[in-house]
């Protein structure tokens, strides 16, 4: 994560951008067989976001999104929102 400013941007503390590479195991539909199975992803998410106070809400896009075949759905990104302390 990389902050890109040091002082405040009207209501938010900090605007960044973010990438990471993450593995995922989940379960997806086979057709040759017509059952699901286990299925290892790895992709990499690059974006940015915002952080107010304790919150956070950060856009990611997914660099190898395949539609067909993603724990994620159809759309190639990823809105996440956070809570820290």
């Amino acid at each position: 994560r990389q902050y890109l400013f040091d002082d405040p941007v009207g209501p938010f503390d900090n605007i960044f951008l973010h990438g990471e590479y993450e593995g995922l195991n989940f379960a997806a539909f086979n057709p040759l067989t017509t059952k699901e199975e286990r299925e290892w992803l790895f992709t990499g998410l690059l974006g940015g976001g915002v952080q107010s106070g304790f919150f956070t809400i950060t856009a990611l896009y997914i660099l190898n999104h395949d539609p067909n075949n993603s724990p994620y759905g159809a759309a190639p990104y990823v809105v996440r929102v956070g809570v820290g302390f």
